[in-house]
Parts: C-alpha cells; structure tokens; sequence
C-alpha cells in the first residue's frame, strides 16, 4: 500500500514538473464575467418627520465587465441605512452594496416637515378625509408572489418587477396611496413597530422581493378618482386556518396562530382552545388600531370603507385520513361568522356603525394550487359563493383565470401563489369591487 501511494505522489509530481517545463499552467474552469458596477433607480428619496425608512420601489442592475446586465434580487445587494434619522430634519446618505464585493452605489434621502417638502414648523392640514381599507388573510393576502421571478409572458427574458414597470411606472416609484401593515409575524414574536408609509409600491409581501395585493389595489384606488385619499392596513400571514381552534395543524400550533374569531370559537364546541387561536384575528384588530390612531396623528380623518380577505386555501387542505374535510365541511358558517364578528369589531375600533355593512371582499381560492383535495377545494370555493349570495354587502371575487399551474407546469411563484403579474391584476380586481360597492 506505502509504494502504491508512493507511487501516486510520484506521478502527480512528475504532471507538474511536465506542465511547468512546457511553460504551462493546468487549466482552469471558465467563469462568466465579473460584475464591474451596479446602477441603482426607483427608491424613494423624500422622507416626511418621524417616518421610518424604506427602501421602496429600489431596483438594483448589476453591469458586468462585458457590459450586459441583469437585475439583482433583493439577496444579492445589502442596503445601509444606518445614517438615516426620520426624527431629524436633513438630508441622509443611503449605501446600496453588492454582497461579496465592494462594489456599491449611495444616493440622498432628505426628511422634512411636510409632504410638500417644507423644512419649517408647518403643521399637518387637519382632518384631511381618508377612505381605509382593511386587507387581511394568509399567503396570497401576505404576499409570496415573487418579484424576481420570470415573467413567462416575456418569454423568460424579463422578470416580474420589468413586467409590473411596462405595465405602469408606478409599481417602481409608487402610488399615491398610503401603507400600513406587516405580514408573517410568529406566534412567539413581538409585534414589530409599524409605521406610516406615504405610497404603495414593490416589496410590501413577505419580504422586499415579493408583492401581494397591496400593489394592485393603490393602482385601483389611484385611478378611481373618488376625490378622497386611500390607505391599505394589511396583516396577513401564510397558511393560517379560519377553522383550527384546539390547534390541531402544525402551522396554526407553532407558527402564527389562528383566524378563528369568537364566534368560532363559541360555537366550534371545543372545550380548551390552543393558547394560539385566534391570535390573527386579535392581531389583525390591533393593527387597524394603530393604522388609525398613525394616520389621525397626521391629520387625517379616518373612514373604514370596507374589507378584503384573501383566506381559505389551508381550510380546503386534507385534514386526516378520516376527515380529510374536516374544515371545509365548516368554512360556509365559519366565514359568516368570521365577516360578523370583525365588521362588529372594527366599527368599535373606529367609533362607525356605518363599517358593519361596508363591502366586505373574498378572494375565492384558486383550484389550479395545491391545497388539498379537488373536493375540498370546491367546498370551500362554493361556501365562498354561498355566503356572498346570502349578503348583498358580501362579495365573491374570482380567481380561477389567474393559473398556478398550466397544462402540468407551474406559473405561479411556486405551487400555491400566484406570480406577480396576476398578483397584480387580482388586486385590481379586489379594488375594482370595492368601489363600485360604495356607487
């Protein structure tokens, strides 16, 4: 064995002294261009006294030494906002770095008093009106469609964020339409700090890379002209159940807790609730309630015009070998009582009796997504229908045009969200309903 190695060591000395006496190197894999630079647009510079920062609307564009390019995902580049001071008036350097390399790009973001970009003590109009609406749900209402992705309608050539530009500028920059909310928040976690944000534009899903109806509707919202400003308040997380109150999935027990409401929970018959149940539901109230008190700070005066659910598709997933319909059989009553109990409550929240009939939006889920069973997805889709049917204030908005899967191939973000693309036009769809309810 000692000579067999000798002999190894010996015959891979002898190919580099070779390789050395010809003058020559052992070749090395070909590696495509290295990045030279990067280009940077989109972001939001202005920023009004006390907001917070966000890197809004950025696009980063890596140029490589041959001089083609591509658009970076939000996981290649770092942004350092570490200099920035929403509580001081002044102008702040923002670094967007290329992670691994030392390439980077700045650019200024200024604070000031105003909106209107003053620096003096102007106070804020008062009572300025602002319509409200409330977007809530788990994954396709939290956002898991990807930005980054290719869009197939460009035949793989562009990815989503292009797609959205060509279709309007302002996915980039922005739409003036205002923002609050937070989505994906474990049931273990404190609930983050939110604050106000002056437009809607990419980035409000999951993470920076993805979007959910949010965009969509302040397009609808932007476009409407009903002469009134419009918000979004969104808290939403994914593959959260209306129905689990004992916490009997694994997603509802340790991940972000339940939808169920106390209505559901009154009549679900079940003796011990998880520790869990209905912790979105509580959640999801005390996130208007702080997009109120946020707002009227500013000066606006806040009314609640309506509602958009976009839930149902872990409600229509197997439950067990014996009942694998166990929460689709109840959806239809859960939903009822679901609509009931958080139009009630929020009309408390906003001291309206006017919101217990405002529109009340419900994204039937799609049944080309991999949920559960064909069945199970129809039951929930038809209680969907059922209980607008049976609510002129209710409605059932449609989503099966809008393909996950296609022929055998998936066009979604992933086999359960839409892509970006048709994440757009379904919140157009939601916004499209909203305001023609209120004609």
């Amino acid at each position: 064995m000692k000579k067999l190695f000798a002999a190894i060591i010996s015959l891979i000395l002898c190919c580099t002294m070779l390789f050395a006496a010809c003058g020559e190197t052992p070749p090395e894999e070909e590696k495509g261009p290295s990045p030279q630079s990067i280009e940077i647009s989109g972001m939001k510079t202005s920023f009004t006294f006390g907001e917070s920062f966000s890197a809004l609307g950025l696009n980063v564009v890596i140029v490589f030494e041959d001089n083609t390019t591509r658009t970076a995902t939000s996981r290649e580049y770092t942004v350092d906002s570490s200099a920035y001071d929403g509580a001081t008036v002044g102008d702040y350097t923002v670094v967007v770095k290329l992670n691994g390399t030392d390439i980077s790009k700045s650019y200024t973001v200024s604070v000031r008093k105003t909106t209107g970009g003053g620096d003096g003590e102007e106070e804020p109009d008062k009572d300025v009106p602002l319509d409200l609406w409330i977007l809530a749900g788990q994954s396709n209402a939290a956002g898991y469609s990807q930005i980054s992705q290719k869009a197939a309608a460009f035949g793989q050539s562009y990815d989503y964020r292009e797609y959205l530009r060509l279709q309007d500028e302002r996915t980039a920059s922005g739409f003036d339409v205002m923002y609050y909310g937070t989505a994906d928040v474990g049931a273990e976690a404190q609930m983050p700090a939110i604050s106000v944000q002056n437009q809607v534009g990419l980035g409000l899903g999951r993470t920076s890379d993805f979007i959910g109806p949010e965009l969509g509707m302040a397009k609808g919202f932007a476009d409407g002209n009903t002469g009134t400003k419009s918000a979004i308040v969104k808290y939403a997380c994914g593959g959260t159940w209306l129905g689990d109150v004992a916490g009997e999935t694994e997603t509802t027990n340790k991940q972000y807790g339940g939808w169920s409401s106390p209505s559901i929970v009154a009549q679900s018959g079940v003796a011990n609730p998880h520790k869990y149940c209905g912790l979105m539901y509580s959640r999801l109230l005390a996130t208007v309630e702080g997009a109120i008190d946020a707002f009227e700070a500013k000066g606006y005066a806040v009314s609640i015009k309506g509602f958009v659910f976009m839930q149902g598709e872990a409600d229509a997933g197997d439950y067990s070998a014996n009942n694998p319909s166990k929460w689709a059989d109840v959806y239809e009553k859960n939903l009822k009582l679901f609509i009931s109990d958080l139009r009630n409550d929020v009309a408390k929240i906003a001291k309206d009796e006017a919101v217990k009939t405002r529109p009340f939006i419900v994204g039937k889920i799609n049944d080309t997504g991999t949920y559960g069973s064909d069945e199970n997805e129809q039951k929930v889709r038809e209680a969907q229908e059922s209980v607008a049917a049976a609510d002129s204030t209710v409605y059932a908005v449609e989503t099966n045009d809008l393909l996950i899967y296609r022929n055998g191939n998936c066009v979604g973000s992933d086999s359960w969200h839409f892509n970006a693309g048709d994440m757009f036009t379904l919140g157009q769809r939601f916004a499209k309903v909203a305001l023609d309810a209120l004609q």
